[in-house]
């Protein structure tokens, strides 16, 4: 059931779900055919033990995987979450993304490329939609769609967000780890959020 105060947390969620996505959106072109990210496996820790604003649950997969009939099925990011805020969240608000890949047993460093790998965004408030539009599936669910959000509490039924395909499909593919720290316009970390996540 959702009340008034389940509402303020969601942007911050709603932000770092944009950054996943529009990662997986942008990483677009190359030489092989087009074709979903999808995700095989992923783990999240808050990493902000002390911060007013506490991941207290986030829950990311993929959508089942395509068909004979389909090969496009599939490869959509599904959501869940829980998330606490004791302050108000205006902008800016800047995400700090810090990303390694494994590889030949080694923790590598993923440079920012198109916005996917390590990558500063000065202020996830921009990801908003404009002009006070606001996606049905975030209405649908009372999702506040735009900073300020005042203080509160928030629980995020499970949604389904559409991811199109790209061409680095298999080259992003692989095991990586890292962490998403929000911080606000003072400076003072808001949030962190760790994981580690396989590709497919």
């Amino acid at each position: 059931m959702r009340t008034p105060a389940a509402q303020p947390g969601v942007c911050l969620a709603c932000c770092l779900l944009l950054l996943l996505s529009d990662s997986f959106r942008v990483a677009s072109g190359g030489f092989l055919s087009k074709r979903k990210v999808r995700i095989k496996s992923i783990k999240f820790a808050d990493c902000g033990d002390t911060d007013p604003v506490r991941i207290l649950d986030l829950q990311i997969s993929t959508s089942e995987a395509p068909t004979e009939d389909n090969e496009d099925a599939g490869g959509d990011l599904v959501v869940s979450g829980k998330i606490t805020s004791q302050v108000q969240l205006a902008a800016p608000i800047r995400a700090e993304v810090q990303m390694q890949r494994k590889m030949l047993g080694l923790w590598m460093h993923v440079f920012c490329i198109r916005q996917f790998g390590s990558c500063d965004f000065n202020d996830v408030c921009e990801m908003a939609p404009q002009d006070g539009y606001c996606p049905p599936l975030l209405e649908e669910h009372d999702v506040p769609c735009s900073c300020p959000i005042d203080p509160g509490n928030y629980s995020l039924p499970v949604a389904q967000f559409q991811v199109k395909g790209t061409r680095w499909a298999g080259i992003i593919a692989g095991t990586y780890r890292g962490s998403v720290r929000f911080k606000g316009k003072d400076g003072k970390q808001l949030a962190c959020v760790a994981a580690n996540f396989q590709l497919d």
